[in-house]
């Protein structure tokens, strides 16, 4: 308990112990961390959470940076592979079918994906049911996050949904920052963003409240009067006899002797540095979720950014998704999910257009697997490999009459002969 106690207490920011109190001083009133968790228990008990608590999906900040990974993510095809001798080839079977296209008879694949992303950064784990029929896989069926308890054991974890007991390769379990000691239990980003989120909360209040009550920037000061100070009713009577015109815009007539009036400057938000707190906030936001400042509004847009966050944040997510679908899944060892990474680096067109076009002069790719790419339909006569002399085939490269020349003996110092070849003379008279 002492344990649960000190982790809840560093959790929300407050002593795990009230300090003692001084001689003729009152105590501290602000409640243990003990008293903090009896009431987020009890609050949990009855489907409330503890007030000042606030959850990742009501940050719009974060909730924006997830939302992005997931869409990023859910965009990608997922193909089903073969090892070969020479290169991985791809299978098109109901079983690729099913997982790329319709995993879910009730929503589509990319929301599929996208929910499995969500719940893996925001809880940890994400949980999917395979449904069978007479043998076959017939769906992938998302389960939501508090569904499914997880019950930790020596080397794994056993699982239950619906009072229903499941091994660990019984139900797709895919897990985001794992727990060193338990690897099986993700901790996704829920601990270091509570923190951050609670701030951009506070934050905005902040702003808001000086939105919705400004501070007057006129003060009047009354000399006489002071009883009629004493109440509401008689500030209210003074400022309607002397601070109100029946025209807006016409100047107050007031007693010299009686008033004094001040003009001062309010509190602003900029006063408050709440822009700079936000701007600091959403951008260690940012860092943690592992995507550019500007995708929570801060900044503007950087192409590098955007390709580091492309290239590190998204490999992590697609790799454990490739391999919970293979360890699951498949049983042919030969077989493998992999996710087609390179549709999301598409968005420059002259990035595509200088990466496909050397491709093709070095007879890597041909025409139809270009087009292919940009999604054109296969054309006749596309199919060949060929290179950029004269965008020859590639099997004929080396039959080019330039690469032919004569022959002539050439001796070595140690009396060796050999063959060198000779270029072909340009034809030109030397000067």
């Amino acid at each position: 308990m002492g344990k649960i106690t000190e982790t809840f207490g560093r959790i929300f920011h407050t002593r795990s112990q009230a300090p003692p109190a001084q001689i003729c001083e009152p105590a501290d009133t602000s409640p243990t961390a003990g008293e903090i968790l009896l009431e987020y228990l009890t609050s949990l008990k009855h489907g409330v959470l503890p007030s000042g608590y606030i959850t990742l999906d009501k940050s719009p900040e974060i909730q924006t940076g997830i939302m992005r990974i997931a869409q990023l993510v859910s965009i990608m095809p997922i193909h089903l592979m073969e090892n070969g001798e020479k290169a991985d080839k791809r299978i098109h079977n109901e079983l690729a079918r099913l997982v790329d296209i319709s995993p879910s008879p009730i929503i589509s694949r990319q929301l599929w994906m996208q929910k499995i992303v969500t719940d893996m950064i925001t809880h940890g784990n994400a949980y999917v049911l395979p449904i069978t029929k007479k043998g076959l896989l017939t769906e992938l069926r998302p389960l939501p996050y508090d569904s499914v308890e997880m019950t930790d054991r020596e080397y794994d974890c056993e699982l239950r949904y619906k009072s229903r007991k499941y091994e660990r390769g019984e139900i797709l379990n895919f897990t985001y920052n794992p727990d060193p000691e338990k690897p099986w239990r993700g901790r996704g980003l829920s601990a270091p963003l509570s923190q951050i989120s609670r701030s951009l909360a506070q934050t905005k209040a902040t702003a808001e409240s000086l939105k919705q009550n400004p501070v007057p920037p006129i003060i009047v000061g009354v000399k006489e009067l002071i009883e009629e100070l004493q109440t509401e009713e008689g500030r209210e009577r003074i400022e309607r006899v002397y601070l109100k015109r029946k025209a807006a815009g016409q100047p107050w007539i007031i007693p010299a002797e009686g008033f004094d009036v001040k003009e001062l400057r309010p509190m602003s938000l900029k006063d408050l540095a709440v822009p700079e707190s936000l701007e600091i906030d959403t951008k260690l936001a940012a860092a943690i979720i592992g995507v550019p400042a500007f995708v929570l509004g801060a900044g503007e847009f950087n192409r590098d950014e955007w390709n580091l966050c492309i290239s590190t944040t998204i490999p992590p997510i697609t790799q454990a998704i490739e391999q919970e679908l293979t360890r699951v899944l498949l049983i042919k060892p030969e077989w493998h999910y992999v996710i087609d990474f390179f549709k999301v680096m598409k968005y420059d067109l002259n990035v595509l257009r200088t990466f496909l076009m050397t491709g093709f002069d070095r007879g890597v790719f041909n025409g139809n697997e270009i087009r292919s790419v940009i999604g054109f339909d296969a054309a006749e006569g596309l199919d060949e490999y060929k290179a950029l002399e004269n965008y020859i085939p590639v099997k004929d490269a080396g039959k080019q009459k330039k690469l032919k020349g004569k022959r002539e003996e050439v001796k070595t110092s140690s009396g060796k002969t050999l063959l060198r070849k000779r270029a072909r003379e340009s034809g030109r008279a030397k000067g």
